[in-house]
């Protein structure tokens, strides 16, 4: 749970209003990894180790930009925003909600 607002189903979903997100392994992975320590930045290997733990060196680091774009895509029109981090990281924040 992020902050008390945001949970990962086991069904390969992640709930939004009324509509669930499907996430895939990888990008499950991702979304635990960033709501471990809501707000907190993960370097590029720390996420690489969190989504494919021992065989991460068999995959680019690059593998971790891409999984990272397609989250997200997924979480676009949610209230949630995955920031990037100078130095090589990211981290899920909260998008500003306009109330005009």
């Amino acid at each position: 749970m992020f902050g008390g607002f945001l949970q990962v189903t086991p069904v390969k979903t992640l709930p939004d209003s009324n509509t669930g997100i499907r996430l895939s392994k990888p990008l499950r992975a991702l979304v635990n990894q960033f709501l471990s320590k809501p707000g907190r930045a993960f370097s590029l290997h720390n996420l690489a180790v969190a989504t494919w733990d021992w065989r991460w060196r068999e995959r680019n680091l690059n593998a971790v930009r891409v999984n990272v774009c397609r989250l997200r895509r997924k979480l676009a029109g949610t209230q949630y925003r995955i920031e990037t981090v100078r130095g090589g990281g990211y981290r899920v924040v909260l998008a500003e909600i306009s109330l005009s």
